[in-house]
């Protein structure tokens, strides 16, 4: 049933606030995923970390530093392994 009472912004603010409580049920029921790391040693896993933070560090300054504004916006939007394609 449609609600009529709900003026545009209340609509989405309320729709936000459901997907985060659905979120936080399900990470509730399978855990967060910031615990699921590729290795079981710390050493390795803040290597990992800081590997993935420096590539998309350099993703992020090499779209910025692009000559033109277009593509600079289109790279910059790009997951990273678009983007390693396209460079």
């Amino acid at each position: 049933m449609a609600r009529k009472d709900l003026s545009g912004p209340a609509v989405i603010f309320q729709a936000n606030d459901r997907c985060r409580q659905e979120k936080l049920i399900e990470q509730l029921k399978n855990g967060v995923g910031a615990f699921d790391l590729p290795s079981n040693g710390l050493a390795s896993n803040w290597a990992y970390a800081l590997i993935a933070s420096l590539a998309w560090n350099r993703k992020a300054w090499l779209s910025i530093l692009h000559p033109h504004k277009a593509a600079r916006r289109e790279l910059g939007r790009m997951e990273y392994r678009g983007f390693i394609a396209t460079v």
